[in-house]
């Protein structure tokens, strides 16, 4: 069991956060294929795939599955609030290394985070900072994008 979670921004000229959810990434190595992995991806969402392993620490995963498109309001018997998920499609792409994710790409067909990129710290190094990077964007051209640094628990962004 690994954290995936995203790189969580804050924009301080609207008070916002963004980008924010606690996902997991688990693997069952599979018997007779060597370097492969089942792989199952979930938080507010699960998706299953595939993961090789190219070397002793890197690895490739392609995942598909289902996400939490939009809540809605189903009054009950009763009259008690019922809120019901409608499911909606997701497929994403990771590169990790040593199960410490580096690079994300999820599509989804959700309104909101229909595209969700993440590079992390520790991919992209440079003399003095391991700098990271997310970028969102919604159906309706609205997104957000953020510098991460691994020493801020939550990263500068804005939202646009």
């Amino acid at each position: 069991l690994s954290d995936w979670s995203y790189q969580i921004g804050y924009d301080p000229v609207r008070g916002v956060l963004f980008n924010n959810g606690q996902n997991y990434m688990m693997r069952w190595r599979l018997p007779h294929f060597r370097g492969w992995y089942l792989t199952y991806y979930f938080g507010n969402h699960g998706e299953v795939g595939f993961s090789h392993q190219r070397n002793e620490t890197d690895c490739w995963t392609v995942i598909a599955g289902f996400s939490a498109g939009s809540l809605r309001n189903n009054t009950g018997r009763g009259g008690v609030l019922e809120l019901t998920a409608d499911l909606v499609g997701t497929a994403g792409f990771f590169y990790d290394r040593n199960k410490s994710l580096l690079f994300s790409v999820l599509l989804s067909n959700r309104e909101e985070n229909m595209l969700r990129i993440n590079l992390y710290p520790g991919m992209v190094r440079l003399p003095v900072v391991s700098p990271g990077f997310f970028f969102t964007l919604d159906k309706n051209g609205r997104g957000s994008c953020g510098l991460s640094m691994n020493f801020f628990p939550v990263q500068p962004g804005m939202r646009f």
